[in-house]
């Protein structure tokens, strides 16, 4: 599994890597920390998931995020800064309903070994 990540902040970039072989010890992490380089990535390469900051220094994720899905890519955009137009609200909407659900499974599995 090829996994494209652009994020231009290390501290946050870390981390996704580090959630996503977590959950995906198999995945082919690539990262990109910027607009261009990762667009870049991402015209030229095949991809099974993408991950994106939303703020880079010289574009936005969500642009990238729209290429990715053009191209049948299944894509996320990852913020620290709180939404500001409906589509990205739409957005994070999609990780709060991932987290819920993770919330949810990581209980069910506390109460089964409880």
């Amino acid at each position: 599994m090829r996994v494209l990540i652009v994020d231009d902040y290390p501290p946050k970039l870390h981390l996704l890597k580090h959630i996503i072989g977590k959950i995906r010890p198999d995945a082919d992490l690539v990262v990109a920390e910027s607009f261009t380089e990762g667009r870049g990535l991402l015209i030229e390469g095949e991809w099974d998931a993408a991950f994106f900051d939303n703020r880079l220094h010289d574009g936005s994720g969500m642009v990238l995020m729209r290429l990715a899905r053009e191209r049948g890519v299944p894509a996320l955009v990852v913020s620290a800064h709180d939404p500001a137009t409906r589509e990205e609200r739409k957005c994070i909407k999609s990780v709060a309903d991932v987290t819920n659900l993770r919330q949810a499974i990581t209980g069910a599995f506390e109460q089964a070994s409880g």
